[in-house]
């Protein structure tokens, strides 16, 4: 398979900033498998007269920052990854991996619910349909 977006499109169209060039297309794919495990093979192209690639561009490259995040800012002390910070009155909260999986997992169905939740393209059964890629 082949990513939905290369790295022109996220920094140009989507004006993505996170990801590195060289770690976009690790990212850039993953999302892009996401992407299409909730579709179930449905023809974006073409769906009900309508195409929607731009959406589903747009739902990949900001999946792609999600699971960027996720990677990228565990902390990885005896404590666990950060889950939050605050910098007046400094603040600084831990969990375990399995909290910043399912923090994961809540961010990228909001964001599919975002780009694609009135497009018809998403199941009625998304709770079942995407899990843990």
């Amino acid at each position: 398979m082949t990513s939905y977006v290369d790295y022109t499109y996220y920094t140009g169209t989507y004006k993505g900033t996170k990801i590195p060039s060289t770690s976009f297309d690790k990212f850039g794919l993953r999302a892009s498998y996401v992407i299409k495990n909730v579709l179930m093979g449905k023809d974006y192209t073409d769906y009900n007269d309508t195409d929607y690639t731009t959406d589903v561009k747009m739902a990949t490259c900001s999946i792609a920052d999600i699971l960027y995040d996720e990677e990228t800012y565990a902390d990885n002390t005896s404590n666990g990854s950060i889950t939050s910070e605050k910098i007046g009155d400094y603040s600084k909260s831990f969990g375990n991996q399995e909290t910043v999986s399912k923090e994961t997992d809540k961010k990228v169905k909001k964001e599919l619910f975002m780009y694609l939740g009135m497009t018809g393209l998403l199941n009625r059964s998304i709770n079942c349909v995407y899990t843990r890629y």
